[in-house]
């Protein structure tokens, strides 16, 4: 056996967040190296196609650990989806960091964070309030123009009609202040050639923010993955670079 897998219960602004630490299965001395893992927008702690359950058992071959969670109002975490906001996702994400950060078994110099889609922004949003050896941002949302240009007084998604708070931040969103503080990150940006969700603009702005950063930043595109990379060849290369990725950046030097 590879890992040791524990549920984990959190409380962020009064509601209980569950998740699941992975750790290698190895002296209980020993610190880890860690990544948390951001899920997208009406998603969960397992992803599309369990990808982050198999990142996860993959990198704790490797020796890293990785913590998966739920935010509020999702999967199964307490809170309803629709009174999600953006300041409530950045406010799960820190609760997770922190914990992370100050569990005995993990090594708080070398912890990456994940983020796939609006978890992609959302892992932005929350990075500078800590020292990260990298930030992976898979089919990330950059900012809301797109859709505001197609709709500025309502959001929906997957039938819920989102409150006037989320539409609000949506309409403020500063992307771009945030991640000119990560210049020295360095950072992995993985996205689907076929994603008709997050169009290219968003992939497009954070090139055109990166190229000024003084640390590495690697993009890949997958040529037949769309925006929940279902293409099973692609699956492979998406955990194996990231794997590889993970290695090269959190492990000690």
């Amino acid at each position: 056996m590879h890992e040791l897998r524990e549920q984990i219960t959190l409380e962020s602004s009064g509601q209980k967040i569950f998740g699941i630490l992975h750790l290698p299965n190895s002296p209980p001395q020993k610190q880890f190296p860690a990544v948390l893992l951001c899920h997208g927008f009406g998603g969960n702690k397992s992803g599309k196609f369990r990808l982050f359950v198999r990142l996860s058992e993959r990198l704790a071959k490797e020796g890293i650990a990785s913590f998966r969670f739920d935010c509020r109002g999702a999967g199964d975490s307490e809170g309803d989806f629709a009174d999600t906001t953006i300041q409530g996702l950045i406010d799960d994400t820190k609760v997770a960091m922190d914990w992370l950060c100050q569990h005995p078994r993990i090594d708080s110099h070398h912890i990456s964070i994940l983020g796939r889609s609006l978890g992609g922004m959302i892992a932005v949003l929350s990075s500078s309030s800590f020292i990260l050896s990298s930030i992976i941002l898979c089919a990330p949302v950059f900012d809301a123009k797109p859709w505001l240009q197609r709709s500025k007084d309502h959001f929906e998604h997957q039938g819920v009609l989102m409150g006037e708070t989320f539409l609000q931040e949506c309409k403020e969103l500063d992307v771009i202040s945030k991640l000119r503080l990560l210049n020295h990150v360095p950072l992995l940006h993985i996205q689907g050639n076929q994603d008709k969700t997050i169009e290219k603009y968003h992939s497009k702005q954070y090139e055109l923010e990166r190229s000024q950063a003084v640390a590495e930043t690697k993009f890949i595109q997958l040529l037949a993955s769309d925006h929940d990379f279902a293409d099973v060849k692609d699956q492979e290369v998406f955990l194996e670079e990231i794997v590889k990725w993970m290695k090269k950046k959190t492990t000690k030097s």
